[in-house]
């Protein structure tokens, strides 16, 4: 509810796509910055994909800065990289909450713990079709935090792997 309150009135709730998207040099810089991040996060990336691969489900590496959230690198089904595209949640996309509103990767790094968000539950229009689960990542020697992890699918997948239940 805080969250929703911080983004009345400052962020469209019927926002359909993000429009904060570093140019390449930028993202480039952003990159080696988070070289670290991005090693060593990959191969858990990757280990959790090995899971859930084939249920539409998407694992995503944000690098944080200050209050902003920056996409580094998505991991997932092919189907579901066409929806991440279509609001243009692409490597480089910011989103921090006062560009895209309440979401579970904002609410994560905000309040410094895990957090799940499902699909009405997040501020802009352009998460409504997906339920996502994030979690921050801390420097071991600061306690920073310098990114965090998201792993979310599809509305409709989570309703078919329950009924198939």
């Amino acid at each position: 509810m805080a969250s929703w309150k911080r983004c009345k009135g400052n962020v469209d709730p019927f926002k359909r796509l993000n429009e904060e998207i570093l140019d390449p040099l930028r993202f480039h810089e952003l990159q080696t910055k988070n070289q670290e991040l991005l090693e060593i996060a990959s191969p858990v990336m990757q280990k959790l994909y090995r899971i859930v691969q084939g249920s539409g489900f998407v694992i995503v590496l944000y690098a944080v800065n200050s209050l902003n959230i920056f996409l580094l690198r998505f991991l997932g089904d092919p189907e579901t990289f066409s929806l991440l595209e279509w609001v243009n949640a692409i490597p480089g996309s910011n989103w921090a909450e006062n560009i895209m509103g309440t979401h579970a990767a904002s609410l994560s790094v905000i309040l410094n713990k895990p957090f799940q968000v499902r699909p009405y539950e997040n501020w802009c229009e352009a998460q409504h079709r997906g339920t996502t689960s994030a979690a921050p990542i801390h420097d071991p020697e600061t306690g920073e935090i310098i990114g965090c992890l998201d792993m979310g699918g599809l509305l409709i997948k989570f309703i078919r792997i329950l009924w198939e239940l």
